[in-house]
């Protein structure tokens, strides 16, 4: 059991907000070395849209867990890189999103990288302590969401 009145570097959510944090700059170092120009919620973003051509920014933001104003701001930042396209769906009032050919070409690029920077995160875990870890997660998640 957590010691709930603990140093603020043993408490758990200050840990998982470290982890995050490193995670997001690693990320980006590591996109930057292979040319690649876009931070890790950048990515999230592309790689969401290409695996739901046609989302609309609400369900985009439900999807990736971001507020409609940080998906926003995401948003016109990809399609001044010409990587993704709003297109007026049947209701005029929301927008589709889909990936351009350019951010098509950046997700098969990114891909790889992707898969690296994720594996670079669980080094020297064993896989049972992988499983522990994502279940752990997914019960905090629960728990503040219930």
């Amino acid at each position: 059991m957590e010691k709930f009145d603990a140093e603020l570097e043993d408490v758990y959510v200050f840990k998982l907000v470290r982890a995050a944090q490193a995670f997001k700059q690693y990320a980006y170092d590591a996109l930057a070395k292979k040319g690649i120009d876009v931070t890790s919620d950048q990515w999230v973003v592309l790689k969401k849209v290409s695996e739901e051509p046609g989302i609309n920014q609400r369900e985009l933001a439900k999807a990736i867990y971001k507020d409609p104003a940080s998906v926003t701001r995401i948003l016109d930042v990809l399609v001044k890189k010409e990587l993704i396209e709003k297109r007026q769906g049947k209701d005029r009032r929301i927008y589709e999103i889909r990936l351009s050919l350019r951010g098509e070409k950046l997700v098969e690029k990114t891909l790889g990288v992707a898969v690296d920077i994720r594996k670079s995160g669980l080094e020297g875990l064993s896989s049972e302590e992988i499983q522990i870890f994502k279940k752990a997660l997914d019960q905090i998640f629960k728990n503040y969401s219930s």
